[in-house]
């Protein structure tokens, strides 16, 4: 991309070594600008991954709060404090939540991993680089802490709700 930046610097200096530089057309400009549509593709298909991920998790999230609100006013009845309510609320999911989240991601990271390998290796002769398990490990944990905050929310919602009109059905007062 830089061609003329890098022929005026480098010239005096290949020079002086007895190298001329001149460059084959490869139709490089092509080339980037099939990659640039690639990679921008890819930010898409992340951003729509990211989106409807979220919106999954907060709707099982939400799900699950609904189905537990009644749950939570009982126990708000019985004298649990609100942060307890809302723990314990929570936990049954945050731990299937993470029990889902190393399984099947790890398959998928596994079956990612020998795709792109196998599709590499048909590209290069050399060797490549697999991703590190930080990375699977990072994304894991980000999701998992996603989904916490919206059952924690969600929990604390109801659990501050007065325990009455939750058990009566209302939950809106």
């Amino acid at each position: 991309r830089d061609k003329n930046a890098f022929i005026q610097d480098m010239k005096d200096i290949l020079a002086s070594l007895g190298c001329t530089v001149t460059f084959v057309e490869n139709n490089w400009d092509n080339f980037y600008q099939s990659a640039q549509a690639v990679e921008q593709g890819g930010f898409y298909s992340f951003l729509v991954f990211a989106v409807v991920m979220t919106s999954a998790l907060g709707v099982s999230a939400f799900l699950y709060i609904w189905q537990r609100k009644n749950e939570i006013a009982i126990a708000r009845a019985m004298g649990v404090p609100v942060k307890k309510a809302v723990a314990c609320a929570s936990l049954p999911m945050l731990a299937l939540e993470g029990a889902v989240l190393l399984l099947g991601g790890g398959l998928g990271w596994r079956y990612g991993i020998t795709r792109a390998g196998t599709t590499l290796a048909a590209l290069e002769a050399g060797e490549w680089t697999v991703p590190s398990l930080a990375w699977f490990a990072g994304i894991s944990l980000l999701c998992w802490l996603m989904s916490a905050m919206m059952l924690l929310g969600g929990s604390l919602l109801w659990a501050r709700k007065p325990v009455l009109s939750i058990l009566r059905g209302g939950g809106d007062q």
